[in-house]
């Protein structure tokens, strides 16, 4: 009940989910689903990619950046932003976390820098909120890429939504894409939309 009431206990919340969802240009559809479900509370924390790929100059870039960080403060989100700027395909990715939770957001800082990267991957993979079976294919490198699922799985809006690496225990690990996909409907329906409208990649 307590989540069903979210929306109406916050009445702040819906007007910083549609700033989110109308952000442009700073992260991806996905990364933007990870930050309100984080705020949801489905997931204890997100990981997200601030990085700017096309032309934008740099104070076009860091008012995107200003926007972004006004949301997470106004949905009341703990956050810690690397900035990629400017984007190069050789450079290595910086992420950037949210949590919601104080000490969730502290332990994800700390796992992200472990140097065993198995270790690292399990750690984050589990505050991340993804299913057990995914975070240890994905940190043995055994992992099952969308296009290995059956043709009538792999076609579904459902995939639309996969923001982690799928093991062959995908059936069951898809039934938490679906949560992911109803509640993004009934908290975000504009972002739902062009999550849904996008075509997805091969």
């Amino acid at each position: 009940m307590a989540k069903k009431n979210r929306m109406t206990k916050n009445t702040n919340a819906e007007k910083w989910i549609k700033s989110l969802t109308q952000l442009q240009g700073l992260l991806s559809d996905n990364e933007k689903a990870d930050i309100i479900l984080d705020w949801f509370g489905l997931k204890p924390a997100a990981m997200i990619e601030v990085s700017c790929y096309k032309r934008m100059s740099k104070k076009d870039f860091l008012k995107k950046v200003a926007t972004l960080k006004n949301i997470l403060t106004g949905l009341g989100l703990r956050y810690k932003l690397h900035l990629n700027y400017p984007k190069r395909s050789n450079e290595v990715t910086r992420y950037s976390f949210v949590a919601k939770n104080e000490k969730i957001f502290k332990r994800i800082i700390v796992a992200n820098a472990e140097k065993d990267i198995i270790v690292r991957r399990q750690r984050v993979g589990k505050l991340l909120g993804y299913p057990s079976t995914a975070i240890k294919a994905f940190s043995e490198t055994n992992h099952l890429h969308p296009q290995d699922l059956p043709i009538p799985i792999k076609d579904l809006e459902i995939l639309k939504f996969l923001n982690f690496r799928l093991s062959k225990n995908w059936r069951t690990e898809l039934s938490y894409v679906k949560r992911r996909m109803r509640i993004i409907k009934r908290v975000a329906p504009d972002l739902y939309k062009k999550i849904i409208n996008k075509k997805r990649a091969v």
